[in-house]
Parts: C-alpha cells; structure tokens; sequence
C-alpha cells in the first residue's frame, strides 16, 4: 500500500498517517467488552497472549475481555515449559520468586518463569 525510505520527519509522519488508515480501527468510544476467537493457529497461552496486549488499551477501565480460544491445548510453546508452568500454575510474581528459589529446573528455564 505503501513504502516510504527515508530519514527526515517528514517520510517517518507520512509512513505513520497511512499505517494509522491501513492498520488500526479507532473507536468513538472504549468498548466495556470485548470478545476475542482464537483461531487454530492459537495453540498455546503464550501464543493467545496476545489477545491481551492487542486489546487492552482499548477496552474501558473496568471492562471485560472474553477469550475464546478453542484450539488452546498448553501454557508454554515448549513441552518442559508447558508441564513447569502446569507444576506451578498461573502465579503472581511474589509466588512464582518464592518457588523459583526452591525449584532448580525453574531456575533454569527462567520463560516459564516470566
């Protein structure tokens, strides 16, 4: 649709203003909720993740988001880090730090950490 080369404000603010009109849907106001499907492409959490980030400055403060994810089978890309992250489960930071320093595997594979 477009390309744009070179260095100046000018190239930067038109590839910009067409990105804007190719790539986003703006909204008059925040919706309260917002339902996402995963397709099947989206086979993991870590993966429909992404659900989250591409959403969330969108939905009103307080709203809801509903994931539908069908095809979602595991936590993590990687089966050592999908059974890690099923040992420990879904935890906040001060739980996940506190069985990090009792867990030698989970030291080690420091994405089913994160």
């Amino acid at each position: 649709k477009g390309l744009y080369i070179g260095r100046d404000e000018e190239c930067y603010n038109l590839a910009c203003d067409l990105s804007l009109k190719v790539n986003f849907n703006l909204l008059e106001k925040s919706p309260k909720k917002m339902v996402v499907y995963l397709n099947e492409e989206y086979h993991s959490t870590w993966l429909g993740n992404k659900s989250i980030y591409r959403t969330r400055m969108a939905i009103d403060d307080g709203g809801e988001l509903v994931v539908l994810a069908p095809s979602v089978e595991m936590f993590g890309e990687d089966g050592h880090i999908d059974e890690l992250i099923r040992k420990v489960g879904y935890v906040g930071t001060p739980k996940i730090m506190e069985e990090m320093g009792k867990d030698e595997d989970l030291k080690n594979n420091l994405s089913a950490v994160a």
